[in-house]
């Protein structure tokens, strides 16, 4: 098969162009304020910073103590500090990052399903389904490593169908380094790497020797860069993140990471507008059904295609490599989650819709590659040509809306850390006069690190959200360590206004008295419209 049939620019392919610059500008107009940022994302940013300035993949301690980077993979920190060289702004760095992996992004699934499925109207389709889409735009907008992810694990999977179309040796060699790299940058791309190896095996037209020796060789070439990673933790006596191997009762802890991900599998296809209040077993029971639907339907259209006489025939089509590739990432990807879920301790107890992303994304890749296939088997079916590209039309719609409120709502105000509320924060300025001697203790930490450039100690009564049955000023308890800091080594307390909402969390209707008595005889040394300095005692 010659997938790149001539280098003249088609018309579709400056389509696929013009969509991609578009989604570029997008991006630029929703992150006027910069991209968004959280707490993962301060981590990032603080990591990336430590790394530019050459004290390495560490993170800085309130102690002065410094810490390797292990509750997540370098890559995107490092990301971040290469384009901080053009730029002596990091965020700024980030914002660069989001604009320039969403066009690779949008330009590789778009010029793969253009060349490599031959239905260059569907590349386009393609293209606008993740750009409309609210979520991916939210991650392409945003100080996280789930841009990076996205191009590294889809141009892996997207690459090893190449190869499996052409024989060429470099474009697996650029696939599995691709994979590598999406291991680096999330610990599930360790699904990516799985499928891609498996596939190797399922696909190939080559000995079952030699599909079993590459398929070796792929995996060992994507986990290596991880392993190298891992070996230099443990030199640190450190662990790429935290583990608790409980194996009890493992079905039943699993029941909130079923649950949840079923209510968002349900969102995604927007099932919640026609069955709405539906209990978990009855979505089951339907997602099961329409599964098994699909399958028969596809044997049989398989079947009855003029286009496949042999079973060989089906394998070597790109456009049912595509969709099998998306689905056995999907498999992996949700084990590789169950066992992050079950295992480790520093993922939420239900997973969001961040998280699954990876999961809507193989779901919009392979669903999309099935329409491809089906006109494969009957490129001359009117019925096909006419409902497939009225499913994608109705689902480009359906998203258009509240992708661009977002983008708008980005654009106004900007989100979490990098808001425009943050970036104009009085008291922040008066956080940067502090001397550098003086160590600080806050309900914002995230916010001190990233716009003071200074580690904070972080409130133990806010981190535990336990209720205190006498309520004491700060610094009276003497066995608690940040307590104890602040009373004898003049240590600043700075409370911003967020404060009030986070003890409301613990005590609710408690919530103004328990602030009263925590600041209770306490030397206010600088009042700002969003918040106030204490220290315990103030000396000149």
């Amino acid at each position: 098969m010659r997938i790149f049939k001539s280098t003249n620019l088609s018309p579709y392919t400056v389509a696929i162009l013009i969509v991609t610059i578009l989604g570029c500008i997008l991006a630029v107009y929703g992150m006027r304020w910069g991209p968004w940022a959280g707490s993962d994302s301060v981590a990032y940013i603080e990591v990336g910073r430590n790394f530019a300035s050459g004290v390495g993949l560490v993170e800085r301690q309130a102690s002065g103590d410094k810490v390797p980077l292990s509750l997540h993979p370098p890559l995107y920190p490092i990301l971040l500090a290469t384009l901080s060289v053009f730029s002596s702004d990091i965020i700024l760095a980030a914002k660069i990052a989001d604009v320039v992996l969403l066009g690779i992004f949008i330009l590789s699934i778009g010029l793969s399903y253009h060349f490599c499925l031959n239905h260059p109207i569907y590349s386009i389709f393609v293209c606008l389904l993740f750009l409309s889409s609210p979520l991916f735009l939210l991650l392409f907008t945003g100080a996280m490593s789930e841009p990076l992810f996205f191009v590294t694990s889809v141009m892996s999977l997207l690459l090893i169908v190449i190869y499996l179309q052409t024989n060429k040796p470099m474009i697996l060699f650029i696939s599995a380094f691709t994979a590598a790299m999406s291991l680096l940058t999330r610990y599930v791309g360790v699904a990516v790497i799985g499928a891609g190896s498996l596939g190797m095996l399922v696909f190939s037209q080559e000995s079952f020797l030699k599909r079993g020796i590459k398929s070796v060789a792929y995996s060992a070439m994507g986990a290596s860069p991880f392993l190298i990673w891992i070996i230099r933790l443990h030199r640190y006596g450190e662990y790429s993140g935290l583990y608790e191997f409980d194996f009890r009762e493992l079905w039943a802890r699993l029941s909130p990471y079923k649950m949840e991900f079923m209510d968002i599998l349900w969102r995604w296809m927007k099932f919640d507008l026609i069955f709405s209040g539906l209990d978990y077993d009855s979505k089951l029971n339907i997602i099961l059904v329409l599964m098994v639907v699909i399958f028969f339907a596809l044997i049989i259209a398989s079947v009855k295609s003029k286009r496949v006489s042999k079973f060989n025939d089906l394998v070597r089509m790109a456009s049912f490599q595509f969709p099998v590739f998306f689905l056995g990432f999907s498999i992996l990807f949700l084990v590789v989650t169950a066992f992050a879920f079950l295992f480790t301790t520093q993922l939420p107890e239900v997973p969001d819709e961040r998280i699954m992303s990876p999961f809507l994304m193989s779901l919009l890749m392979g669903g999309s590659s099935l329409a491809a296939f089906l006109l494969d088997l009957y490129p001359n079916n009117r019925l096909f040509k006419f409902i497939l590209p009225l499913f994608f039309v109705i689902f480009l719609i359906n998203q258009i809306n509240p992708g661009l409120s977002y983008l708008y709502s980005l654009h106004e105000n900007g989100s979490g850390y990098t808001s425009k509320e943050w970036q104009s924060s009085e008291l922040l300025d008066r956080v940067k006069e502090l001397p550098l001697e003086t160590s600080i203790i806050s309900n914002e930490a995230d916010a001190i690190l990233l716009y003071a450039n200074r580690p904070a100690y972080r409130i133990p009564e806010l981190m535990q959200g336990k209720r205190h049955a006498v309520f004491n000023s700060f610094g009276q308890d003497s066995e608690d360590e940040i307590q104890s800091i602040f009373k004898t080594k003049g240590a600043a307390l700075v409370l911003f206004n967020s404060v009030y909402w986070q003890f409301n969390a613990i005590y609710y209707h408690k919530a103004e008295e328990r602030l009263e008595a925590f600041t209770r005889n306490l030397y206010l040394y600088s009042e700002a419209v969003d918040g106030e300095i204490y220290f315990y005692q103030f000396s000149e």
